[in-house]
């Protein structure tokens, strides 16, 4: 909601105006994506500081959950703008016949991220041990902080390159569904 109200007060009433300025909303988020990663890899610095500093197993680290407040707070936001980012271009590029493949689309580019990471985690195996004592997730962290910050000016050369006008009118072969008796029947 503050994206909205700032969006509409910030920019112009312009239309293209303000559906270009919508899509900046990714780019912030993924600049606090970045954040997040950065925050996640002081934590874990300073937690693997910790154990190196007490070798003995007996010993508790002095740690707390509060800890982890910044990295899930800024991760949460980043979400929330980079989703909201991407369902505003899906409703704009899509004809509204075609609107209910939005959450398949959004999911589809998580999951091609998350597979990505997981390509991450085969490239690098040293860095994850067997116990979180012996691993040494500081520079999984580091390298995604490093990826979003790699990523950011890639998407904002392509922002300012892509045309944000949106056709008025989408051409009549489009598929519409129709429901018929219970049964989905394709209109060409």
């Amino acid at each position: 909601m503050l994206t909205k109200y700032l969006i509409r007060k910030l920019w112009s009433s312009e239309e293209a105006m303000q559906r270009g300025a919508r899509y900046w909303r990714m780019g912030v988020g993924m600049a606090v994506g970045f954040g997040s990663s950065l925050s996640a890899w002081l934590v874990e610095r300073r937690r693997s500081d910790l154990i190196k500093k007490n070798p003995n197993d007996k010993e508790d680290i002095p740690m707390t959950i509060l800890w982890l407040a910044p990295q899930f707070g800024l991760l949460g936001i980043a979400n929330g703008l980079v989703l909201k980012g991407l369902t505003d271009f899906f409703d704009d590029r899509v004809p509204q016949s075609k609107q209910y493949f939005e959450m398949l689309f959004n999911l589809s580019l998580m999951v091609i991220g998350a597979f990505l990471n997981g390509l991450a985690v085969l490239l690098a195996p040293d860095w994850f041990g067997d116990t979180i004592d012996k691993c040494q997730l500081d520079k999984y962290l580091l390298m995604l902080a490093i990826l979003n910050v790699a990523v950011l000016p890639l998407y904002i050369f392509l922002s300012l390159r892509f045309n944000w006008n949106v056709p008025d009118e989408v051409d009549g072969r489009d598929i519409d569904i129709e429901e018929v008796g219970g049964n989905d029947v394709e209109i060409l």
